[in-house]
């Protein structure tokens, strides 16, 4: 296994207050923006056309076996109950 050095340590990030949004540059690109142009987009690209059904996509994941058992136990559509929870919608 290749053992992969840091070469920025993310500590030494500013702090991304609430000051830091509020005064940032909204941009498409490079093209410059209105701040409801860059949520408009944000919106459309997490969420995408709302009409359409996204495709489920096959995800591998470690959940604590405890976890597992209590959505199992809820009934036959327990992995669309535990997506319904992670949903950002």
């Amino acid at each position: 296994m290749l053992a992969i050095e840091a070469t920025v340590d993310p500590d030494d990030a500013p702090e991304l207050t609430d000051d830091f949004f509020e005064t940032g540059a909204w941009k498409i690109g490079e093209r410059d923006v209105s701040r409801a142009e860059g949520e408009a987009m944000m919106r459309q690209t997490l969420h995408g056309n709302q009409s359409v059904q996204p495709k489920p996509q096959r995800l591998t994941i470690l959940c604590d076996a405890d976890i597992v058992y209590s959505f199992q136990a809820l009934d036959a559509d327990w992995q669309t109950r535990m997506n319904d929870i992670v949903d950002l919608k």
